[in-house]
C-alpha cells in the first residue's frame, strides 16, 4: 500500500495514519479478547457453554446475560423467540 501512494505526499501522509490507526486498534482488541477469554474461563457455565460447537467467548457472556434467569422459559423453543429468531 505504502509503494502505491509514496508519490502522492496528501494521499501518502493519510494513509500512513489509517494504518497506524488500524495497527493501535487491533493490539487493542487483541487485547480485550485475551481479558475476555480469561473472564470466560473463570466461570463454570462459561467453560461448558463454550464446548459446544460454534460458541465463542463473545457469545457466552452475552448470552449468559441475555438469560439471566432460565426459569422463565417453560420450553427451550422460546428462548429462540426472545431474540427474535423465529
Amino acid at each position: 500500500m505504502r509503494e502505491l501512494v509514496a508519490h502522492h505526499r496528501l494521499i501518502a501522509g493519510v494513509t500512513e495514519c489509517m494504518l497506524r490507526a488500524w495497527s493501535t486498534l487491533w493490539s487493542e482488541y487483541k487485547r480485550l479478547h485475551t481479558l475476555l477469554v480469561q473472564l470466560v474461563g473463570c466461570d463454570e457455565f462459561c467453560r461448558r457453554f463454550m464446548a459446544i460447537p460454534g460458541v465463542d467467548p463473545m457469545t457466552v457472556p452475552s448470552f449468559k446475560a441475555a438469560v439471566d434467569d432460565p426459569t422463565r422459559f417453560a420450553k427451550s423453543k422460546t428462548v429462540g423467540a426472545h431474540f427474535g429468531l423465529t
